[in-house]
């Protein structure tokens, strides 16, 4: 009984321990009760990430396709779930995932696939996802336990990285630690998507440049914290494009903890130049292989030449659409499941967010201080990078001049939700979480949220 008290207390007096231990049990749970392949664009993260343990970093075109040679198998295992996605009234039985053991690996035997998208990005977002299929290929195992030893070392890589962020940050444990674990933040953990690292790098180097920024404790940035920066900034521009600008928040460190203002704008600047190289690069290496996803509606030349002759209407026009979508975005951001055809109560999606704000009022530290300078920039790259994730949208998506933007989920500001709630901090409303019990009630309502997403994707997937 004493063993008991002590491993809860322990859970809920520390936001990373509570991750680590809540994270990877519900982590496990909804991968293995989401049917394969019920993520969105899981399919083609699956081959990409195939593709890349072949040692075949570019994918090749065909027939104004882009994707690549993969076992036929693959292909045929995710034939046996494409009943399931936008089809809710479709439940999965226990014949599929016989079926799908039974379909061996084969893997003299390939086709040519469409994955236009995924084909693009680069390796370094399925680092996790190559280890896992890698490991099984040695054992000729079949596809669709490839799939889920993907599923599981990509769990396992981004539940460590995020832990790691949680711990760093000087204060909003607590932020860090609700952000983490939205149903929406669960589930793409617990999938082969890119996503997955993608989240937790950026909010890992968020951590580490709150911490050098705004730690009184953290007084000199060293070779080794400049090196880090340099290598979580590198990753994960090679990782989403649209995140570049998150390591621009270096500014944000005091040019007296780089030990002079020559050296403070000689990193930045390097750090922000590398960002951005990186991924015209990556973008340079790969352009061969990129073909339009909508060919019939988005036609880049044309696009480029709207935006630029019309910079202050399509402004006007990404505005407003963020404007009329932002409920839609809420309930995305916090948890819509399966291929955006699993919806979570509204006492849940709604009340998520209200926990959020309440959270980022109170949770903060002595020795933390955040200017409102400080603030305002973290909200300008938060911004930025938004307006640059409706920039991509529209080149990619959609009609040329539309009067709303297509193809943006409210899951793409995962990485960069800690700048917004950077807003409400402060130490006027400060509360000691632990002493008045509130680091209980918070570990309570997470696993609230995460019960109802299992139960919800139960119902959803299965004739209980």
């Amino acid at each position: 009984m004493q063993l008991y008290k002590v491993s809860w207390k322990q859970i809920y007096e520390n936001p990373e321990k509570a991750f680590l231990i809540i994270g990877l049990i519900f982590g496990i749970l909804f991968l293995l009760v989401v049917p394969p392949f019920q993520v969105p664009d899981e399919p083609n993260h699956f081959f990409r990430a195939y593709q890349l343990s072949e040692g075949e970093i570019i994918g090749e075109k065909q027939d104004n396709n882009a994707g690549g040679l993969v076992p036929k198998s693959l292909v045929d295992s995710m034939l046996l779930w494409s009943n399931l996605p936008f089809h809710p009234e479709q439940k999965t039985t226990s014949k599929q995932f016989i079926e799908a053991l039974n379909i061996p690996l084969e893997p003299q035997k390939n086709t040519f696939v469409g994955f236009p998208n995924t084909v693009l990005y680069s390796p370094v977002a399925y680092l996790p996802q190559v280890l896992g299929i890698a490991l099984g290929k040695l054992f000729y195992l079949s596809p669709i336990v490839l799939m889920y030893l993907g599923r599981l070392t990509n769990l396992i890589v981004a539940i460590y990285i995020t832990f790691l962020a949680i711990k760093i940050t000087p204060a909003f444990k607590w932020v860090f630690f609700l952000l983490a674990l939205t149903p929406m933040a669960t589930f793409q953990r617990a999938s082969l998507s890119a996503d997955s690292l993608i989240n937790s790098i950026s909010v890992l180097l968020l951590a580490l440049l709150f911490k050098y920024a705004f730690d009184l404790n953290k007084a000199k940035i060293g070779r080794s914290d400049i090196g880090v920066l340099f290598i979580l900034s590198l990753l994960l521009s090679l990782s989403k494009q649209a995140y570049f600008l998150v390591p621009f928040l270096c500014f944000l460190i005091p040019p007296a903890k780089f030990g002079s203002q020559k050296k403070y704008w000689v990193v930045c600047s390097l750090l922000c130049l590398t960002s951005a190289i990186a991924w015209i690069l990556w973008s340079f290496v790969v352009k061969d292989v990129y073909v339009p996803l909508r060919p019939d509606v988005a036609i880049a030349n044309e696009q480029a030449r709207f935006v630029l002759s019309n910079p202050t209407k399509f402004a006007v026009i990404a505005f407003n659409d963020f404007n009329a979508s932002l409920t839609g975005y809420l309930k995305q951001f916090i948890g819509v499941l399966g291929w955006l055809d699993t919806l979570l109560p509204n006492v849940l999606t709604f009340s998520y967010p209200a926990v959020l704000l309440f959270t980022s009022l109170i949770d903060s530290h002595a020795n933390v201080i955040v200017p409102l300078q400080a603030k305002l920039k973290g909200f300008a790259v938060w911004f930025a990078t938004i307006f640059l994730i409706y920039l991509l949208s529209y080149f990619t998506w959609t009609p040329v001049g539309q009067a709303s933007i297509e193809g943006i989920q409210g899951r793409y500001f995962i990485p960069i939700a800690p700048l917004l709630f950077l807003l409400f901090y402060n130490r006027k409303f400060f509360l000691n979480i632990h002493d008045s019990k509130l680091d209980v009630v918070l570990v309570c309502y997470s696993l609230f949220a995460l019960v109802i997403s299992l139960i919800v994707l139960l119902d959803r997937y299965y004739n209980l």
